[in-house]
């Protein structure tokens, strides 16, 4: 055995120190430490935790030392500040759109000289109308052709946009010619988009590349260095790109033609949670501004028609816009009553006095424009009241009322109203009672206001948007006159036929679409009344101003094409979109 306090030598700890020194005691007596130069034979990356591994064989290099040789004084400069390494990027800064080239802002001159061009062709058609009647009146002989087509180019009206059929010589627009130039406007909007947009387009393909390839299973560098271009791409993005994007997209449209406004609505005497401005105005402010003015001018619109206040109210079931409701509406009043009498109201007071039950209401208690009618017809109105005694009750809960002591026995809110009353009865007797104002329900029907439902609980979304456009419809009925003139377009035969109608789905049979190729068959829906409502501006606006459905698939997001569709592009219908929307 050993003695107490000490250890067998195998369980004594040798000196870590002592140990390396002995190695490196070995290395030098055999000649080769200190006397050579290792290099490694490839770079390490200091971010690569793997290179801190020890090194092989294969991994050193021998490399003779250069000889020692004393350096010249050089003389000393003072560099200036250390600019930073050139492979080390700044800190990644918000993006913010580059300069517009010359070439682009001469594009969007043009654009929107020709939108406003195409805006007021109406007025113009106007102003030639007006002087061809008045060359008739003057004359009394219809203007020639070649006066006709002096004044349509004095006024600067495309002569792309005008009916063949000109009564009397009188110029008048055709909906389909005018539909197809605005159409071809927006195929110049939408490729000057392009190029504008093109850099957050390559932003997103590269942010979805990025993606796919760490999804994919990328080990080791690769991994490492698509995720730190992944975090620096969402680092100059915060909001996200495609959200960049589509805000970028509206914003270069305002450009082109001033949008937004606040748009002027009402609860229709309904609580409306605050969110709902928010979500409507965030709506309003992608839509044109004169639409949006247009939609708060309510009264005759022309034709016998009258635009209505738009009540907006949230929904949990399917929403809409319905251009003329009646809503109803519950008041509670006091319970008053118009009496005719045959003695001055004075003395017909004096005489109510001794019952508690009525009342009559001074005329200074009433509005101005009823005392002077009352006057002259002796009416007075008289006020209803509910009266209890010593010990009464309630008669419907039996809940008692006054104690029979003469105080009132409720109290909180049960007792709100309740007034001690004193009077004379018919036989001279003094008598104390409690009474309060007698109330009843009253339900008023207001006739005349248009309501729009949005999701409840939203302050964006793209439903507000598409059931305002519904709004601007009913308000601007030129947009569903290019609508009809843009459905008839694509759902018309090679023949001249039109595309029959079917159900839009197996369980909505009232609901008929011609489905065309449209990217949703609820685009080529058929309301079969009249040419105001359609659906191809109130989709086409969610899908090109928030992305819905693939975004007529300018930013490849990979989703799938609803219905079978082998793609989420209409090029056609995006133009007639933005055509629309900057023309109108």
């Amino acid at each position: 055995m050993t003695a107490m306090g000490t250890r067998p030598d195998r369980f004594r700890r040798r000196s870590r120190a002592t140990a390396i020194t002995a190695r490196e005691e070995a290395r030098r007596s055999d000649g080769r430490f200190g006397e050579q130069h290792f290099e490694r034979s490839s770079a390490v990356d200091l971010d690569d935790l793997t290179w801190m591994v020890g090194f092989d064989d294969d991994d050193l290099a021998r490399v003779d030392p250069a000889p020692v040789v004393d350096p010249e004084p050089v003389p000393v400069v003072d560099p200036g500040p250390t600019p930073p390494p050139p492979d080390v990027p700044a800190p990644d800064e918000p993006w913010q759109p580059a300069p517009r080239a010359p070439e682009q802002q001469r594009l969007l001159e043009e654009l929107v000289a020709d939108a406003d061009d195409l805006r007021t062709v109406h007025e113009r058609v106007g102003r030639v109308t007006v002087a061809c009647v008045g060359s008739l009146s003057e004359t009394g002989e219809d203007p020639s052709q070649e006066q006709v087509a002096e004044l349509l180019e004095r006024h600067r009206v495309p002569r792309a946009v005008l009916s063949d059929l000109w009564p009397h010589n009188v110029p008048v627009l055709d909906g389909d010619r005018l539909e197809v130039r605005a159409t071809a406007y927006g195929r110049r909007v939408d490729r000057w988009l392009d190029t504008e947009l093109a850099e957050l387009t390559a932003a997103h393909e590269r942010h979805r590349e990025l993606a796919a390839r760490i999804n994919a299973g990328a080990q080791g560098q690769e991994r490492r260095d698509s995720g730190r271009e992944l975090a620096r791409l969402n680092a100059r993005f915060p909001d996200g790109i495609r959200e960049t994007y589509y805000r970028r997209k509206r914003e270069l449209l305002a450009e082109i033609r001033p949008m937004g406004g606040t748009l002027e609505w009402t609860t229709g005497g309904v609580s409306t949670p605050k969110r709902v401005d928010a979500a409507i105005q965030r709506a309003a402010s992608m839509l044109p501004a004169d639409w949006i003015a247009r939609s708060n001018a309510t009264g005759e619109v022309g034709h016998g028609r009258r635009l209505y206040p738009v009540r907006v109210r949230e929904s949990t079931t399917r929403n809409h816009y319905v251009e003329h409701r009646a809503i109803s509406k519950k008041e509670v009043l006091l319970d008053m009553a118009v009496r005719e009498i045959d003695t001055d109201p004075e003395s017909y007071s004096i005489e109510l006095e001794s019952d508690p039950r009525v009342a009559v209401v001074a005329q200074d208690k009433l509005p101005e424009k009823y005392v002077g009618v009352m006057q002259e017809q002796n009416l007075v109105v008289v006020q209803k009241f509910e009266v209890a005694f010593p010990g009464g009750r309630d008669w419907s809960s039996g809940r008692q009322i006054v104690r029979d002591d003469g105080q009132l026995a409720l109290s909180g809110r049960a007792a709100a109203g309740w007034e001690q009353h004193e009077y004379v009865d018919s036989t001279g007797e003094k008598r104390r009672c409690w009474r309060r104002p007698r109330k009843r329900t009253h339900t008023s029907r207001s006739y005349g206001m248009a309501e729009l439902t949005i999701p409840k609980g939203s302050t964006d979304s793209p439903t507000a948007l598409h059931e305002l456009t519904h709004r601007c419809e009913d308000s601007v009925p030129e947009i569903g006159r290019r609508e009809a003139a843009f459905k008839r377009r694509r759902t018309t035969n090679a023949d001249g036929t039109r595309q029959p109608t079917e159900a839009y789905h197996p369980r909505l049979t009232r609901e008929r679409v011609r489905p065309d190729n449209f990217l949703d068959r609820y685009i080529g829906k058929d309301y079969g009344r009249d040419d105001r409502f359609h659906e191809v501006m109130s989709v086409g606006n969610e899908i090109a101003l928030y992305g819905q459905l693939g975004g007529f698939g300018k930013l490849k997001e990979g989703r799938a094409p609803l219905l079978g569709r082998r793609s989420v592009e209409d090029d056609d219908h995006h133009a007639f979109v933005l055509g629309t929307l900057l023309t109108v």
